[in-house]
């Protein structure tokens, strides 16, 4: 009887045992395999980064549209309500959250997909970026968004595209040439401006875009009887937004040494070798407007040929609906041709004022 008390005894103790070496596994297994450590080295302690909930089961991402930046290799971590908070000396640098995201501890980067981020300035403003996948590059210092990108300034400043790369050091955003980025601001109510380029550079530090291949430009104007647009087409494009001016240009080829930045309006068309743009001010959208080098002028009315005028300077007051041609400015009417030293035209009168004059008609002094 006491042998089979003993007995009894025995076995509960040895499964109480049993029991809490296995809580105690349990435990050890949650804080080695399923806590995710942070991809900041230690060197970086001023830099933070954190994420929320747990991680399940780990498999590859599927369907990405960043396939060929993903290591071929199983994550180490799978993290759903992912948070990640990137600071220093206390600033906040740049945040990701995103629906899910798998960590690769070996390669010091993370892939997330439905992705919000938020890049912060000196004052700590946020510039916005919505995107369907993002990949962050410790070694490299960036972080690149894949699919329907959009980079919302806090001043209203739109960014589109389908892949973007952030320089966090450099403050600098870039876009490859082979794929095409829109920008659009909205000055007004009634006042707005858009490009579209194949490839940006944006240097956030000193607000400068360079648009590097087949630019457009348009500025819109809205009236009472409707919205008038100018549209500048060139290769190339630097953007200053501080002041809010532009620099158009061609980049000569050996097939077409001479090529052509193209400007127009309704019943307007201009074509220079430069144009310098000033695209905003509080009276209009197109504050000024110069075409520089073997500049070509052609207006029209109804569609028809009205007037055509050559120079090596042209500049365009848009306020005043104003044309001044400068460096042997010629100008062509019907029959008759001006010369001079100026020209001015006058759009809205049809007056055309000549300064030191020389006229022809019908091939005659």
């Amino acid at each position: 009887m006491i042998n089979v008390m003993k007995a009894k005894l025995t076995n509960k103790s040895f499964w109480k045992i049993l029991l809490v070496f296995g809580i105690t596994g349990f435990i050890l297994t949650e804080i080695l395999f399923l806590t995710p450590s942070t991809i900041e080295q230690k060197e970086l302690s001023d830099t933070t980064s954190y994420w929320n909930k747990e991680s399940f089961y780990v498999s590859a991402p599927q369907n990405s549209l960043a396939t060929q930046m993903i290591p071929n290799q199983i994550p180490d971590d799978s993290i759903w309500g992912f948070n990640y908070l990137s600071s220093q000396s206390g600033r906040k640098k740049w945040k990701i959250t995103a629906d899910q995201a798998y960590m690769y501890k070996n390669k010091d980067l993370f892939y997330a997909q439905n992705v919000d981020s938020f890049l912060y300035d000196s004052n700590q403003s946020a510039t916005k970026i919505l995107s369907k996948e993002a990949i962050y590059f410790k070694k490299e210092d960036k972080i690149q968004f894949f699919g329907n990108v959009k980079t919302l300034f806090n001043d209203g400043f739109i960014l589109s595209s389908e892949t973007l790369i952030y320089f966090p050091q450099k403050k600098k955003f870039l876009i490859p040439q082979q794929h095409h980025v829109q920008g659009k601001d909205s000055t007004s109510k009634d006042k707005m401006y858009k490009f579209s380029s194949f490839g940006l550079l944006y240097d956030l530090e000193i607000e400068k875009i360079t648009l590097p291949q087949k630019v457009t430009f348009d500025v819109i104007q809205t009236n009472p009887d409707g919205p008038v647009i100018t549209t500048i087409s060139s290769d190339q494009s630097i953007i200053n937004r501080n002041n809010q001016t532009a620099l158009f240009k061609m980049t000569p080829s050996k097939k077409n040494k001479k090529k052509y930045v193209k400007i127009t309006q309704p019943n307007l068309f201009i074509r220079s070798i430069k144009v310098n743009l000033k695209y905003d001010d509080p009276i209009t959208p197109v504050q000024f407007l110069v075409a520089r080098q073997d500049v070509f002028i052609e207006e029209k009315v109804d569609n028809a040929l009205s007037r055509y005028a050559t120079c090596g300077k042209a500049e365009f007051n848009i306020e005043k609906n104003m044309i001044t041609l400068k460096k042997f400015p010629q100008v062509y009417q019907d029959k008759d041709t001006l010369t001079g030293e100026v020209i001015k035209i006058n759009r809205n009168t049809d007056i055309v004022e000549v300064k030191y004059s020389n006229a022809y008609n019908a091939g005659k002094k």
